[in-house]
Formats: structure tokens, sequence, C-alpha cells
């Protein structure tokens, strides 16, 4: 099991979370597809008992714990991309 995730995020990743957070939902299939990604993903940190989301949180792409964070909410946006390449922006 991996840590729990540090905040650490770039200008550039601040930018482009804040392009996520304003775009679309994705598809339900899309949304289906990058959960099965990260639920399987050797970097998703589960959570704890103060940190609790469905499917987790991301060690990679420096979002920290915060509820936002939560890979529950990130698989939605339809701007959202994983960090190391297992899903991308949908148009």
């Amino acid at each position: 099991m991996t840590e729990k995730p540090k905040t650490k995020l770039s200008v550039r990743a601040m930018v482009e979370m804040a392009r996520a957070i304003a775009s679309d939902e994705s598809h339900p299939a899309q949304v289906r597809a990058r959960e099965s990604k990260c639920m399987t993903c050797p970097h998703r940190w589960p959570g704890d008992a103060t940190h609790t989301d469905k499917i987790g949180w991301c060690n990679k792409c420096g979002c920290g714990t915060r509820p936002g964070a939560a890979l529950s909410r990130k698989i939605t946006l339809s701007a959202a991309v994983c960090p190391l390449g297992f899903w991308t922006a949908t148009p």
C-alpha cells in the first residue's frame, strides 16, 4: 500500500486542476473506465479513518488529500488527466 499523498502542486498543476474543475462531467462509461484503471494503480492511496473516499487518492498528482482531490471526484471531470498517463482528458 502506498503512503498518504502529500500536497506538492506546481503552478502548472494548479492551472490544470482549475481547468479540470471548470470542465464538463465525463460520460458515465468514461468514468467507469477511469475508475477501473485507478483501482488497480499501485500509486492509489485508499484512505484512512479521517480520509474516506470510494476510490481513494493519487500519490502522483500532488493534490494531497483535500476532498476535491479525491479520485471519485477527479475521474468525473472531463478535462482531468492521470499524471501517469493511464487516462486522458476527454474532448
